[in-house]
């Protein structure tokens, strides 16, 4: 059952648990078209999403993929373990010793919500290391003026091509809360990101892969002291 986040009504409908992007391209280009597990609630008739707890994987791509609600972001740090718990369980631990030779390779993630899945994605597909696009993110905030140091102030990367990006970047304006910049860059900018991951960049980087959830999220919304993950 799903519960409408607009009207709180509950109806019956059939969600993933697990999608393999090398073999089910309908639900890959459902990902990348916006349109995956969209619903509208048959009582109130506002669109939704249900966009997860699921398992993304690739065996060909090397990506195994932990999506969880994007509310639950707010508490990444108790989640963003458990990928790569499932991962170690049947690519390691409890698989056959064919299986186990795939492992090696993988990048595995946590992500909160199905438009960072598709923005891994976008991505992957255009060889983009996700830890240098999320440290170019924090460089194109600074760059634009002043910004908002939480997870709803994050660029999103939309596309990208071998000679340039597209990012939707919110913009606090006074009025216009949901406003959205489009702003286009030279792949060289990232490019710029990836040559420095060794020397001036190099803490930042560290700083968001330190886990699964490799994230601007990570240093906008730092995990609490004493708190811990989940397995």
């Amino acid at each position: 059952m799903l519960a409408c986040p607009h009207c709180g009504h509950e109806e019956a409908r059939a969600v993933a648990v697990s999608v393999d992007g090398a073999r089910a391209a309908q639900q890959h280009q459902a990902i990348l078209d916006d349109t995956f597990q969209r619903f509208s609630c048959a009582a109130c008739g506002r669109e939704f999403r249900a966009d997860g707890p699921l398992i993304y994987l690739d065996f060909d791509a090397k990506l195994w993929i932990g999506v969880f609600p994007a509310p639950w972001e707010a508490a990444w740090w108790e989640h963003e373990a458990a990928p790569q718990g499932a991962f170690d369980r049947y690519m390691i631990e409890n698989c056959p010793p064919l299986v186990r030779e795939w492992a090696p390779g993988f990048a595995v993630r946590a992500v909160f919500g199905l438009p960072r899945l598709r923005e891994k994605l976008v991505a992957h597909a255009a060889g983009i290391d996700d830890r240098v696009l999320e440290a170019y993110k924090l460089d194109l905030l600074r760059g634009m003026g002043p910004y908002e140091l939480s997870p709803r102030a994050r660029p999103t990367l939309r596309a990208a091509t071998a000679q340039d990006a597209v990012f939707l970047v919110p913009r606090p304006e006074p009025g216009e809360p949901g406003k959205l910049a489009q702003v286009r860059v030279a792949r060289a900018e990232l490019d710029r990101i990836a040559a420095a991951q060794d020397g001036a960049w190099a803490q930042t980087i560290a700083a968001l892969a330190e886990g699964p959830y490799v994230d601007l999220g990570r240093l906008f919304a730092p995990r609490p002291s004493g708190s811990e993950a989940t397995p």
